[in-house]
């Protein structure tokens, strides 16, 4: 990834990376109350992600791993709304939806606790799957492609945006770099079982 940003910056491309949860007007809302002081100083953030059931085999394959297709958001989302760094990861994963997951070397499960330099943290809980039981008050969405239909055109707006009038972009190279890092790190984390600075990535 650096050579790619390498280029972007050499070529003075204009390149947003596609966090569309910076988009979504709930997740917008809470970042502009932890801006404006309205909820005082952030001091730990829980963020909860659900998939409705397992992909396909072909999916995790491709996807570089729980950590990269999935808890990669909620790592954005984490610096989104601590507004610092991250400077250490500890993760822990397992296999607990489809064998078959597992057998691809990948998990369906993971839980990570982040801490910054001021000793903020963020826990992030992922599973593959979640019942439909499981909720008392609807309506619920099934997926990301329902639940985040308004972050996406928000999302495609704010890219035209920038094309237009040439502002700058955001979430930006260095954005889907840090994410990056911390899901590597993640990854790490679960391999060695031990927390992991992100000055070792």
């Amino acid at each position: 990834m650096r050579s790619c940003l390498k280029v972007v910056d050499e070529t003075n491309t204009k390149l947003i990376i596609g966090f569309n949860r910076r988009f979504d007007p709930h997740f917008v809302a809470l970042h502009e109350s932890v801006l404006s002081g309205q909820i005082g100083d952030v001091e730990m953030v829980n963020i909860i992600s659900r998939d409705p059931g397992a992909p396909p085999a072909d999916y995790i394959k491709a996807s570089g791993g729980i950590f990269k297709d999935m808890t990669i958001h909620d790592l954005d989302m984490a610096r989104f709304l601590l507004g610092e760094e991250i400077e250490k990861v500890f993760a822990t994963a397992s296999v607990l939806v489809d064998p078959n997951i597992g057998a691809l070397g990948d998990f369906d499960n993971a839980s990570l606790i982040l801490t910054t330099a001021s000793g903020k943290q963020c826990s992030i809980s992922n599973s593959r799957r979640a019942t439909v039981e499981g909720f008392v008050r609807p309506p619920l969405h099934d997926f990301f492609m329902t639940r985040y239909t308004q972050a996406y055109e928000n999302e495609i707006a704010a890219f035209i945006e920038m094309i237009i009038h040439n502002t700058t972009a955001s979430p930006n190279g260095h954005d889907g770099f840090a994410a990056l890092a911390l899901a590597e790190a993640a990854l790490k984390s679960v391999t060695e079982g031990r927390s992991i600075g992100i000055v070792e990535m």
